[in-house]
């Protein structure tokens, strides 16, 4: 499981690829983020729109800004977030992945 400092910006990459393990790119691609234990979303990204993420062959470069790695606890050292993504395709047809991801505190000793 990959590892995000809280409040810092990452860069998800794959390819959406069909049944027949050929990549494409769908005709819409969404992607939700929550906290894995309370269900609380983050950064309002609730089916947000990232088809423009999506190259035409299926290669997907999905940048989470800082605020996308906050952390909803106060209390907690580390959280972890879940990133769902979900694409239609043929007008019908729809795929989905879901990762998850540990967020954390920066522990960086200061001087």
């Amino acid at each position: 499981m990959n590892e995000i400092i809280k409040g810092t910006s990452a860069v998800v990459t794959g390819t959406i690829v069909s049944n027949l393990d050929v990549g494409f790119k769908p005709t819409a691609t969404v992607f939700t983020l929550y906290e894995r234990n309370s269900k609380t979303i983050i950064n309002s990204r609730n089916n947000t729109d990232i088809t423009s993420s999506v190259a035409a062959d299926g290669t997907l470069t999905h940048s989470l800004a800082p605020a996308d790695n906050a952390m909803i606890s106060a209390t907690a050292d580390v959280e972890i977030h879940v990133i769902r993504y979900k694409w239609t395709y043929n007008t019908t047809e729809v795929g989905i992945a879901e990762f998850e991801y540990r967020v954390k505190k920066d522990t960086t000793p200061t001087s």
